[in-house]
C-alpha cells in the first residue's frame, strides 16, 4: 500500500497524486461500465451496499462513543457556537443537505417507474430516508463530538476515521463499503439524472447511455476532487447546484398543484402545438426557472445578496414560485388579447 501511495514522486494533476489520479480512473471506469450493464445491476448492488452501511457507521459511532469515554460525555457536550445567527446557519446547512438531492428529486421517476406499485416506492423511500438520516445523524454527531473529545480536533472527513482504526479487517470492510456505497449514490444521484436530462435535451442526438457517458467526461473536468480540499468548497458547489436546479423544483409544483389541479394531460404535456408553447418552449417556465437561478445566485457577486445565495435551495424554490404564476398570468392575458384582435 505504501508503495502504491508513493507512485510518481512529485507527480500532481491539478492537486492529484498519480496514485489518487490511477484511483479516480479506476472509480471512474466502474461508473461506465455500471451505464451499460443496466439499472438491475445497480439494483443488485444496492442490496448488497444497504446493509453493509448500517454496520460501518453504527461502528463508527460505537467506536467514536468508547473514544469519548461514553454516552454521557457526547450528550453532555457544551458546543463551542457558531459565528452568526445559529438560526440561519441551520438553514444554510439544511438548503446544503437538501441541494444534494435536488437532482434525485427532479429525476426521481426515472427511478420510481421501476417500482411495483404507487405504494411499494412511496413506502421505501420514507422508511428509507427516515431510519438511514437517523442512523448518519447519530453516527456523525458522536463522530465529530467523539473525535474533538479524544483528540481535541473534530473529524468531519470519513476516510481520516477509517485511518484511526487499528483492525485491518476493520478497515477493508469500511473503505469496501464506503467505495461502494458513493458508487452506488454517485449513479444514481448524478449519472442517472443527467443521463436522463441530457437526453432529454436532445433527444435526436443522445440516448439515456450516451447522455450518461457525457455526463461522465463532464464529470472528470470539473475536477471533482477539488470539492473535498476543504468544507468550505463543498458549500459553496452546493449552493450553485441548489441555486441552478431548485427553481425547477418551484416551477414543477407550481404547474402540477396551482396550475393545472393535479390533472396532466401527458400527450398534450408533450406537444409542442400546445398553445403555451412558443416553437415547442414554455417561456413562462423557462424565464421564471432563469429569473429565479439567477437571483439565487448573485450573492456570489453582490455581497448584500450573499445570504440568498446561502439558502439558495430555498431561495430558488420561493422565488420560482410567484415568478411562475406571475408570467403565466400575463401570458395567458397576452393570448387573450391576440385572439380577440
Amino acid at each position: 500500500m505504501a508503495e502504491y501511495l508513493s507512485l510518481g514522486g512529485g507527480f500532481n494533476f491539478f492537486g492529484l497524486n498519480l496514485s489518487g489520479l490511477l484511483s479516480f480512473l479506476l472509480f471512474w471506469i466502474i461508473n461506465v461500465l455500471f451505464i451499460f450493464a443496466g439499472i438491475d445491476r445497480l439494483g443488485k448492488l444496492t442490496k448488497i451496499v444497504s446493509p453493509l452501511i448500517f454496520v460501518v457507521f453504527g461502528g463508527m459511532a460505537i467506536w467514536s462513543i468508547k473514544l469519548a469515554g461514553g454516552i454521557e460525555p457526547i450528550i453532555n457536550y457544551s458546543s463551542r457556537g457558531v459565528q452568526g445567527n445559529s438560526i440561519f446557519v441551520l438553514i444554510s446547512c439544511v438548503s446544503a443537505i437538501m441541494a444534494t438531492w435536488v437532482a434525485q428529486i427532479l429525476s426521481v421517476s426515472d427511478i420510481t417507474r421501476f417500482s411495483r406499485s404507487n405504494k411499494d416506492q412511496s413506502m421505501g423511500q420514507i422508511s428509507g430516508l427516515f431510519i438511514t438520516y437517523l442512523l448518519f445523524a447519530v453516527a456523525s454527531i458522536s463522530i465529530i463530538v467523539g473525535s474533538e473529545i479524544a483528540f481535541g480536533v473534530p473529524i468531519w472527513n470519513v476516510l481520516e476515521v477509517v485511518d484511526r482504526f487499528d483492525s485491518r479487517f476493520a478497515i477493508t470492510l469500511s473503505l469496501l463499503t464506503i467505495c461502494l456505497s458513493t458508487l452506488s449514490v454517485n449513479i444514481v444521484g448524478n449519472i442517472i439524472p443527467a443521463g436522463y436530462q441530457l437526453a432529454s435535451l436532445f433527444p435526436k442526438r443522445l440516448n439515456f447511455k450516451t447522455g450518461a457517458l457525457a455526463a461522465t467526461i463532464i464529470g472528470i473536468l470539473i475536477m471533482p476532487w477539488k470539492l473535498m480540499e476543504n468544507p468550505t468548497s463543498i458549500f459553496a458547489f452546493l449552493n450553485i447546484v441548489g441555486g441552478l436546479l431548485s427553481p425547477v423544483i418551484g416551477v414543477t409544483l407550481t404547474n402540477y398543484f396551482l396550475i393545472c389541479k393535479k390533472e396532466i394531460n401527458l400527450q398534450e404535456l408533450y406537444s409542442s402545438n400546445h398553445n403555451r408553447y412558443s416553437n415547442g418552449i414554455n417561456f413562462p417556465t423557462m424565464l421564471a426557472t432563469i429569473f429565479a437561478g439567477i437571483i439565487s445566485l448573485m450573492g456570489n457577486f453582490v455581497p448584500l445578496l450573499g445570504p440568498l445565495t446561502s439558502i439558495s435551495w430555498f431561495t430558488g424554490i420561493f422565488l420560482a414560485i410567484p415568478l411562475y404564476l406571475a408570467l403565466n398570468y400575463f401570458n395567458k392575458q397576452f393570448e387573450l388579447n391576440a385572439i380577440k384582435e
